[in-house]
C-alpha cells in the first residue's frame, strides 16, 4: 500500500510540472505606445527649443518718491505726505526725486493725486513763506467764486485770467471789466473734486496775483457783484477800449427803436396842474420876539397839494394843519423861554 502511495505522489507531481511548461501564446502589443512616443518626442523637441532661444532680460525698476495721500495746491508737505513708489525705469524722468528730504518743506504748486511721482514742477522752489513767491509790487487776493465761474475748474498755476463784475444799478444789471492778465497762484483742477479729503469749501477758492489797486476792485465786487473769469492765452494783449455793457446792449436795434418812439410820445403829453392854490399868513402880531433882529417864520396855509410864497420873496414851505402852532424856543443863559404862536382864524 505504501509503493502505491509513493507511486500517486510521483505522478502528481510530474502533472503539475508538466503544466508550467506548456507555452503561453504571446500578448499583442498595446496601439497606445505609438501615441506616447509621439507626445515624448515633441517635449523633448520643446525643451531643445527653450534652451536654444535667447532669455529675455527682466524689465529695470527705479523707486521715487510719491504722495502717500492727496496733496492740494498751496498746502506745505511733509513726511506723512509722501512714500515712496516704484516705477519702471523708462517711465523715469529728471524732474522726479529719489529721496523724501528734499521735498519736505516746500509748498505744493499744484494738485498731486495719491500714488502719483512728485515733480519738480508741481513744487515752489526753495522752502521760503508764500510770501517771498509775490513781488514788492504784487498782492495775493483769494476770491470764493461760485463753480461755472471757474471756468468749469479748468484754471491751473500760472494761468492768466480776466475778472468781469456784474452789478445792479436802478434796478438795471450792468457788467465790466475791471481786471485783465492777473495771474493766478493757486486753484482746484477738476481732479481735486473727486478727492475724499477736500472739503465743499476748498473747491471755490481761487489765488490770485493783483496790484494793489485791483485787490481793492475785487474786494468791492465780491460784496457788492457777481465775478465772473474768463481764461485767456498767455500771449494775448490787453483790450483798452472794453467799456462795459448793460442790459439794453443786449436788445436789438428794433427794440431800442420801440423804446425811443414811447420816450419821446411820453414826453409831447403836457403835464396836468393841479388848480388849488397857497395863500402865505402872515405872522401874527400877538408874538413878540425876545431879541430884536431874529425873523419871524412863516406861516402857510394850503387849500391843496401845491403852496405859494409870500409876498417877501420867502421859500414856499409845506402845508401844515390849521390847529398846528408855531413853537420857539429862545435861551438866554440858563434859562429857557417858550413862545407860541396861536392859532389864526380865517
Amino acid at each position: 500500500m505504501r509503493s502505491s502511495n509513493v507511486i500517486n505522489s510521483e505522478s502528481s507531481v510530474q502533472s503539475l510540472l508538466g503544466r508550467e511548461r506548456t507555452s503561453v501564446p504571446p500578448k499583442k502589443v498595446s496601439s497606445m505606445v505609438p501615441v506616447l512616443a509621439v507626445l515624448v518626442l515633441v517635449l523633448v523637441g520643446l525643451a531643445i527649443f527653450r534652451m536654444m532661444a535667447p532669455q529675455q532680460s527682466a524689465a529695470k525698476t527705479v523707486q521715487v518718491v510719491g504722495a502717500g495721500q492727496d496733496i492740494f495746491p498751496g498746502s506745505r508737505i511733509t513726511f506723512h505726505d509722501l512714500h515712496y513708489i516704484t516705477i519702471p525705469e523708462s517711465y523715469y524722468s529728471e524732474g522726479m526725486n529719489a529721496k523724501t528730504n528734499l521735498l519736505v518743506g516746500r509748498i505744493a504748486r499744484n494738485f498731486i493725486g495719491k500714488g502719483e511721482p512728485v515733480l519738480e514742477s508741481n513744487l515752489f522752489s526753495g522752502r521760503d513763506n508764500l510770501a517771498q513767491k509775490v513781488e514788492n509790487h504784487e498782492r495775493a487776493v483769494t476770491l470764493k467764486l461760485d463753480d461755472y465761474a471757474l471756468v468749469d475748474h479748468a484754471i491751473g498755476s500760472g494761468d492768466q485770467v480776466d475778472v468781469l463784475v456784474t452789478t445792479t444799478l436802478d434796478g438795471k444789471k450792468f457788467t465790466k471789466t475791471i481786471c485783465q492778465s492777473v495771474k493766478v497762484l493757486f486753484s482746484m483742477p477738476r481732479e481735486a473734486l473727486h478727492s475724499s479729503s477736500l472739503r465743499g469749501q476748498e473747491a471755490s477758492h481761487i489765488t490770485l496775483v493783483v496790484s494793489p489797486g485791483q485787490a481793492e476792485l475785487l474786494a468791492q465786487a465780491e460784496e457788492t457783484g457777481k465775478i465772473k473769469l474768463s481764461l485767456r492765452n498767455r500771449l494775448a494783449t490787453n483790450q483798452p477800449l472794453l467799456s462795459g455793457v448793460s442790459e439794453s446792449d443786449l436788445l436789438p436795434d428794433r427794440a431800442k427803436e420801440l423804446s425811443a418812439a414811447k420816450l419821446s410820445a411820453n414826453a409831447r403829453v403836457p403835464a396836468t396842474t393841479s388848480a388849488s392854490t397857497s395863500t402865505a399868513i402872515p405872522a401874527p402880531p400877538q408874538m413878540v420876539p425876545a431879541f430884536a433882529g431874529i425873523p419871524m417864520p412863516p406861516i402857510f396855509a394850503s387849500t391843496g397839494t401845491q403852496s405859494v410864497s409870500g409876498s417877501a420873496g420867502t421859500d414856499v414851505m409845506a402845508p401844515v394843519a390849521r390847529t398846528a402852532r408855531w413853537v420857539v424856543e429862545i435861551f438866554s443863559g440858563n434859562k429857557r423861554e417858550l413862545y407860541e404862536v396861536p392859532e389864526v382864524s380865517k
